[in-house]
């Protein structure tokens, strides 16, 4: 048997409603300082998988707080909160899934973030259009499913496509030349999967997965079907949509970026430094 802890957030949608809490020893730290005295306490009692009930901005403050601490234990994500990109990757899809026998391993590299905050490690980036959509979301569709939350503000964000639409930001690949410009969508991600079926990368190689769409972007509704399915037609390169890999990313924005449900802003020099995080193990059905 393994030694299983759970780190859950009662303050998540799912939790609030009063969902019993599963049989295990669990913390509901509130903040970084309480979640780090947990998980110390998982560590001392020989836990070796940490089990996180709560959405994507859970699993990013465990993740961060487990790297910084030199501890890696195998994670068991379990969807709890408003936005689960996460769990629908490497996590289980029912709270009692947890306790299957058979579970799989599966590994993934973490990105981080370097931002004028300090260091965070997550899955999910995104900039310019997302962040348009991710306060849509906030202001105007709390109550929708994680899923509909999402495409509900990105098909708001595309409905003001024309015109001003992007921002300004110079965005520089490992160690090649800025590229100026202003962006409609800037996506960075470790996941090997979304949700329903979208998946707007493309490319072969190790290093983060980016998209990134000039603005205003050209023949937009023409481009989306190819754009969600991650295979792009031939006009698409020299229109502005562009996929990348890369081990490091210098973004330059005017803006904060959203890493996992929370906005991170630029350092003073108004800079953000993506790059690959270490490698941690998940376990799911």
């Amino acid at each position: 048997m393994m030694r299983i802890a759970l780190i859950r957030n009662p303050l998540s949608r799912r939790n609030a409603g009063g969902a019993r809490p599963l049989s295990l020893p669990t913390a509901e730290p509130h903040g970084s300082q309480e979640l780090r005295h947990a998980l110390a306490g998982f560590r001392a009692h020989g836990t070796e998988v940490v089990a996180v009930d709560g959405g994507d901005g859970t699993v990013r403050e465990v993740m961060t707080a487990l790297v910084e601490m030199d501890w890696f234990p195998r994670l068991a994500i379990l969807p709890g909160g408003n936005t689960n990109l996460i769990a629908r990757d490497v996590g289980f899809p029912r709270r009692h899934a947890l306790t299957e026998d058979k579970v799989q391993i599966q590994r993934r590299r973490l990105l981080r973030l370097d931002h004028a905050g300090g260091t965070s490690y997550g899955m999910f980036l995104g900039a310019a259009g997302f962040r348009l959509a991710w306060e849509l979301a906030n202001r105007h569709l709390r109550r929708l499913s994680s899923a509909a939350t999402i495409v509900a503000a990105m098909a708001l964000t595309l409905g003001r496509a024309g015109g001003d639409a992007g921002e300004t930001m110079s965005v520089r690949l490992d160690h090649g030349a800025p590229m100026e410009g202003r962006r409609f969508l800037l996506l960075a991600t470790t996941l090997d999967s979304l949700m329903l079926g979208l998946w707007p990368f493309w490319g072969q190689g190790p290093g983060l997965r980016l998209l990134d769409i000039a603005a205003p972007p050209r023949r937009l509704l023409a481009a989306l079907p190819a754009l969600a399915r991650g295979r792009p037609t031939p006009w698409m390169e020299e229109s502005g949509y562009r996929s990348y890999r890369a081990n490091r990313v210098e973004l330059h924005p005017t803006g904060p970026v959203i890493l996992d449900g929370e906005p991170f802003s630029p350092d003073p020099d108004g800079k953000l430094m993506l790059s690959l995080g270490p490698e941690m193990e998940f376990i799911r059905p």
